[in-house]
């Protein structure tokens, strides 16, 4: 819950090139991939292909550890709605209701998706707040796929990640 990190053959995400649908979502600055930022995308995700070891890109920076090439879901013929929601230890919490119309006329569909990950974390203060959103829409002829893809995410999480201070280890002497 919050912030997760990822190694391959151990290679750090600096040096993991990511793509969602084909387009980089690598930091321009860092070349990391803060996947804090898109909470609960996996709901979102048709699927994805990891290829390791060194490969070149025709967008953003070359990977020296490996790719990472993630598709979002494909068109679903008939109109849906779902929810999926989740209760585990320290009070955390997963929300998200998923919904598409379907293909309309044939040729149009719009899919989307709102989530909430809420959890009070296993260390006094170490919470974690996420919330994000996926939307598509697009058209989908017998040649011819035109496909509108947005999501976005709000994280807020407590810093956790420090060792307790020394007098709470030693005793206030």
């Amino acid at each position: 819950m919050g912030y997760t990190g990822i190694r391959i053959r151990g290679s750090d995400i600096t040096r993991i090139n990511v793509t969602v649908n084909g387009i980089p979502v690598n930091d321009s600055e860092s070349h990391g991939t803060f996947f804090v930022n898109m909470p609960d995308f996996a709901s979102s995700v048709e699927d994805m292909q990891v290829q390791r070891g060194v490969g070149t890109s025709t967008n953003g920076a070359g990977a020296f550890g490996a790719s990472i090439n993630i598709q979002t879901q494909k068109v679903r013929r008939e109109a849906y709605a779902e929810t999926d929601n989740s209760y585990g230890s320290f009070n955390t919490w997963k929300n998200n209701v998923r919904f598409g119309t379907g293909l309309i006329n044939g040729k149009f569909a719009f899919d989307g998706r709102l989530s909430r990950i809420k959890s009070d974390g296993y260390i006094d203060r170490a919470f974690s707040d996420l919330k994000s959103m996926y939307f598509s829409g697009g058209y989908y002829g017998d040649k011819t796929t035109v496909k509108f893809v947005t999501f976005s995410g709000q994280e807020q999480t407590y810093q956790a990640w420090y060792a307790p201070p020394e007098a709470l280890v030693y005793g206030n002497e």
